[in-house]
C-alpha cells in the first residue's frame, strides 16, 4: 500500500481470491479461494484500504475440459458436459460463494470493518 502511495496511485485494493493466490504445490487449486477469502476478510478488519474481493464462481463447482482442436471436437461426446460448470478456470459453486459473501456482508453490517 505504501508503494502505491509513493507512486501517486490509489491505495484502495480489490483482492483476487483466485488465480495466483490459490497456487499450492505449483498448481492452481480453485477450492483454496475459500481460505484466501477468509484470510482477506480478517485483513479487512484492520486494513481499510481493502475495498473488496473477486471470486471465480459458476453454478457447479470445478472445471471441465473441452477439446482444443477441431479434430478432437469432431469425436467429442458433448453429452459428457455438465451444465453450469466452467470450461475455463476452476470455480467455486454458487452455494459456497453465497456463504463467503454473506460472511463479508455480516462483517460490514456489524461494523467489524468499514468500507469508507
Amino acid at each position: 500500500i505504501e508503494r502505491l502511495r509513493k507512486m501517486g496511485l490509489s491505495s484502495r485494493l480489490i483482492i483476487d481470491c483466485s488465480h495466483d493466490n490459490t497456487i499450492y504445490n505449483g498448481e492452481k487449486v480453485y477450492q483454496r479461494q475459500e481460505v484466501v477469502c477468509e484470510d482477506v476478510r480478517r485483513q479487512m478488519r484492520d486494513n481499510h484500504e481493502i475495498k473488496g474481493i473477486m471470486l471465480e464462481t459458476y453454478l457447479v463447482a470445478g472445471q471441465q475440459k473441452i477439446p482444443s482442436t477441431i479434430e478432437e471436437l469432431k469425436s467429442f461426446d458433448k453429452s459428457t458436459l455438465v451444465r453450469g460448470q466452467s470450461i475455463t478456470d476452476g470455480c467455486l459453486d454458487m452455494d459456497t460463494t453465497k456463504r463467503l459473501v454473506r460472511g463479508l456482508y455480516q462483517d460490514m453490517t456489524t461494523k467489524t470493518f468499514h468500507m469508507g
